[in-house]
């Protein structure tokens, strides 16, 4: 057979393999059933293999940053320019950027965690386990504190399924939560890893990692257990000082999956994914119940609306709740001249995924929301990225991207 017809015999089959395994994954996705995360691991595989061909997995001074093609999306009140940032080079599910000692730029990756055990050399002082990328894992979320690069991992040992906190510079596991029970329906998709850095250590969230199954959601009520919290880890524990890594200090409880959340001022702001429907908007503080899985004006997958359990006015209210879902990824405070335009309120900024949006939410001295715009992009925004002069962030599968806010007087 020449090369030539074996090429085109392999292509052939690869699209059948991918086809197939869509369909097979469209056809349960709303029974979550093993098909359905088998087909849907493989498919995010595949993604990140091809777009990472032609990616990059390396520092970056600001100075190289090179700008490429320019969307244009309308305001009330701006033009917002999206430039892209070639440089920084493609993008899949991204876990965020970090800065190195110098003042470099990196770009993490969730499916760069194989990568970082080798580059650090993890196995040896972590030799019991392994990082997974099934069922939505991998490097869930990464930050730096004090000059170490920390990263949130979701892990496998045998048939036990869970999260680990590690601190990849000071070579040292600092927290690993316990088993999720139910392996079939673990879902690392929903890990959390919503994070704000303080003096004193780090608050991050650990979310309820499933879909509709009750009995891992139920852990977010159940305060033996990490998961469906906002949890506080101090500055000795994060240094790699640890006096038992399976020990936990609960902020808040009855979170599904934070993955942004942002100091303004003494007030703490974030995002929760809700299920079917009920995104929230939430104002975090110590010792509040947020509702997980007893309180949600979201549905299940397959369509029933969550029953209220117990009184409603025993959890924190959101701030506000999206129905239908636009699945809240990220939060940060507006940049200039965004802040100053709406003055007095707080404004944040908050990158949607299903909305393929950016929203502009100010809120009030009171916590009350009043006002959202919604900005169509038409991409998948998941990380806010800090740079030395403004704002940028990454999409799913589309690169990252400046953001500049100007002013159009062009219609006045």
């Amino acid at each position: 057979m020449r090369v030539l017809d074996r090429r085109w015999l392999a292509a052939m089959l690869f699209l059948v393999v991918v086809v197939g395994a869509f369909g097979l994954g469209q056809r349960s996705v709303v029974k979550r059933d093993k098909a359905y995360y088998l087909t849907r691991d493989a498919r995010a595989y595949l993604s990140h293999e091809w777009r990472m061909l032609v990616g990059a997995f390396r520092l970056r001074k600001e100075s190289d940053i090179e700008e490429g093609k320019e969307t244009i999306v309308q305001s009330n009140d701006f033009e917002v320019h999206l430039v892209m940032l070639t440089t920084l080079g493609n993008t899949e599910k991204t876990a965020g950027f970090v800065r190195n000692g110098d003042g470099m730029l990196q770009k993490f990756e969730q499916l760069h965690v194989f990568d970082l055990w080798k580059r650090y050399r993890v196995s040896e002082f972590l030799p019991d386990a392994e990082p997974t990328t099934v069922h939505g894992g991998g490097l869930k979320q990464v930050m730096s504190y004090e000059g170490s690069l920390i990263g949130l991992v979701s892990m496998k040992a045998d048939e036990c399924f869970f999260a680990a906190l590690i601190n990849f510079d000071q070579r040292a596991e600092l927290f690993r939560s316990p088993c999720i029970p139910n392996n079939d329906f673990v879902d690392f998709n929903s890990l959390g890893g919503a994070h704000v850095v303080e003096d004193d250590g780090i608050l991050m969230s650990l979310g309820s990692p499933a879909s509709d199954e009750q009995t891992i959601s139920n852990l977010a009520q159940d305060p033996s257990s990490p998961y469906g919290k906002i949890l506080r880890f101090d500055k000795a524990r994060l240094q790699g000082v640890v006096a038992e890594k399976s020990a936990f200090e609960i902020h808040s409880r009855g979170h599904r999956n934070p993955q942004g959340m942002v100091r303004m001022g003494d007030k703490i702001y974030a995002v929760d994914h809700g299920p079917k429907g009920g995104d929230k908007i939430n104002r975090i503080q110590p010792d509040k119940n947020y509702g997980w899985p007893l309180y949600s004006l979201g549905s299940r997958y397959s369509g029933q609306p969550y029953p209220t359990a117990g009184d409603p006015a025993l959890f924190e209210p959101a701030l506000f709740s999206f129905v239908p879902s636009l699945a809240p990824s990220d939060i940060a405070a507006c940049p200039e001249p965004l802040a100053s335009r709406y003055a007095p309120f707080q404004c944040v900024l908050i990158t949607t995924l299903r909305g393929t949006s950016l929203l502009i939410a100010l809120i009030d001295g009171q916590d009350r929301v009043v006002s959202i715009e919604q900005l169509q992009v038409d991409m998948r925004l998941r990380e806010f990225v800090q740079l030395e002069d403004g704002l940028a962030v990454s999409t799913d599968g589309e690169g990252v991207y400046r953001l500049l806010f100007k002013e159009d007087f062009s219609r006045y």
